[in-house]
């Protein structure tokens, strides 16, 4: 179990396994809020110093959301143009 919370990821790799951009995670390295266990141009993040992951819902931007009409709203749009 150490060796896999000691393991090193890539800020790529962080990225996926925490749900935060690799920005993000490249700017809590640079302000100090995670150890860099990498090189200076190269960081790498040890997986025990992982943020928690992210919740959905939680702050930051919310989700896209796709605006779907139902068929009675398709039904109407195509109507009124039917009569134009």
């Amino acid at each position: 179990m150490e060796l896999f919370a000691a393991e090193t990821l890539s800020l790529a790799e962080a990225a996926r396994e925490s749900g935060y951009t690799a920005d993000h995670l490249g700017r809590l390295i640079k302000h100090g809020k995670i150890v860099n266990a990498g090189r200076t141009n190269a960081p790498r993040i040890r997986r025990q110093d992982l943020p928690p992951l992210k919740q959905p819902g939680g702050r930051g931007r919310p989700a896209r959301s796709r605006f779907v009409p139902s068929s009675d709203g398709i039904r109407r749009i195509a109507q009124s143009h039917k009569e134009e």
